[in-house]
């Protein structure tokens, strides 16, 4: 007969106190939940030269223990594990871990998981195979660490990146327009213009279908999304270099560069100088206007120098 299949209730341990709030450690750590013994090796001497430490578990259950027993930053877990779905593992721990952070690894990625995933609070849902380095310079901006100087005192951000002080990562269920508003502010922080869903991607360090599925959860079109973060960048810092918002959009077709300026309600040229953040927030026909993502974009801008 078959036997049921264990759930997380299964492995269920007593209450206490989540061991993540522990006292700060000499250097982030990582645990990496997958059965694949070749990707945990892989993956571990990836993160240990950079200076991260990393604790791995084959099972659900293994994995339990071992984060209820150990302090950890970030927790990478397979969506397919021998005892348990990491999503399932992941509820079990947000019970118990208030500020839980995880990637999801997945080889049989659809939209369905992706979407439970993010739900969940997931930083980032990554189809197998993975790239090393892609995953290793995405866990080093999580936790704070840049991989290429990880063994020094004073680490910054990532290049590109909004440093945690800025704007904290935040993983409870419920708060996908505050992640989104988190990668309208990391997107702002580009050097250039954003053309594209793929080089915003890369500049909220997530990836390119965890962001679509992002835009999608606050019922915002992607490409909407992708618009209104580059004309926001370019009115934010207009003011610092004293010119027009539309010259730091990479428009050349006239046209293309009106319709554009128009949904974005700035007032035609001539103009008395840069345009109000404020002002194009409240004039944009990107975003709904009552949206919840664009409460958490104005208490973040309230706070933080976009220019």
């Amino acid at each position: 007969m078959d036997q049921p299949r264990p759930t997380a209730q299964d492995h269920e341990a007593p209450r206490r106190a989540p061991v993540a709030s522990a006292a700060p450690k000499a250097h982030p750590a990582v645990l990496l939940i997958d059965d694949d013994l070749g990707m945990r090796e892989l993956l571990c001497l990836a993160f240990r030269s950079s200076g991260l430490r990393v604790e791995t578990a084959a099972t659900a259950a293994e994995g339990l223990t071992i984060a209820r027993q150990t302090a950890f930053d970030i927790l990478l877990v397979d969506l397919v594990l021998p005892d348990m779905p990491g999503t399932d593992l992941v509820r079990a721990l947000r019970q118990e871990v208030a500020d839980l952070r995880f990637i999801l690894l997945s080889g049989f990625l659809t939209t369905a998981v992706t979407v439970e995933a993010m739900r969940l609070g997931a930083i980032d849902v990554i189809e197998k195979p993975v790239s090393v380095d892609e995953l290793l310079e995405l866990v080093s901006s999580i936790v704070g660490a840049d991989a290429t100087s990880a063994n020094q005192d004073d680490v910054g951000p990532v290049d590109g990146l909004v440093h945690a002080a800025d704007f904290p990562l935040t993983t409870e269920p419920g708060c996908a327009a505050e992640r989104w508003a988190m990668h309208v502010v990391k997107g702002c922080r580009s050097a250039g213009d954003i053309r594209t869903l793929q080089q915003w991607a890369v500049c909220a360090g997530v990836s390119y279908t965890s962001l679509r599925e992002s835009c999608r959860l606050v019922g915002i079109r992607p490409h909407d999304a992708r618009d209104f973060t580059r004309v926001l960048r370019a009115v934010s810092k207009s003011h610092g270099l004293h010119c027009d918002p539309e010259v730091l959009l990479d428009v050349s077709d006239s046209r293309t560069l009106a319709i554009l300026l128009g949904r974005a309600g700035l007032p035609p040229r001539p103009r008395a100088g840069p345009v109000a953040v404020e002002q194009f927030l409240s004039g944009q026909r990107f975003v709904p206007h009552e949206h919840a993502g664009l409460a958490f974009l104005r208490q973040r801008l309230a706070t933080i120098d976009l220019a």
